[in-house]
């Protein structure tokens, strides 16, 4: 990362300058927003990024820059399954267990246990957000 945090400096120093936030905005978001900003950050100003040379000069290097901190951050996930893979676990990407599919409705109530599955026009989100004005027979 080293390096990586190297070559973004000098990036950002040869081709970008700071250059402090003075506006006259007066809109209710920026408002808001400014003062948000102000409590967390005390009596510090906010600053603005703005670039020193053309667009054509600097987005090249930064495009390489975001190349090489895409390839470490793969090349870390790729460890970490390896050594989930070498440690006998399974890596936890679902949000539920694959099972959950598998509860029975006993678990919902008495009401719940012996209804019929949704209809293929009741699994659609067209149905509930669309159709709400509709009879049963129309649907």
């Amino acid at each position: 990362m080293e390096p990586l945090q190297g070559s973004l400096e000098a990036i950002l120093q040869a081709h970008f300058s700071i250059v402090p936030a003075r506006t006259n905005r007066h809109d209710q978001w920026y408002k808001r927003s400014y003062q948000s900003w102000k409590s967390e950050h005390g009596d510090r100003e906010p600053v603005i990024l703005a670039p020193r040379t053309s667009r054509d000069e600097w987005t090249r290097k930064l495009y390489g820059v975001a190349i090489e901190f895409a390839t470490i951050v793969d090349q870390g996930a790729e460890n970490i399954h390896r050594y989930q893979d070498s440690a006998g676990q399974t890596p936890q990407n679902n949000l539920f267990a694959d099972n959950v599919l598998e509860i029975p409705l006993g678990y919902l109530g008495l009401e719940c246990a012996h209804t019929f599955p949704l209809k293929p026009a009741m699994q659609r989100i067209s149905y509930w957000s669309e159709s709400s004005m509709k009879t049963d027979d129309e649907r």
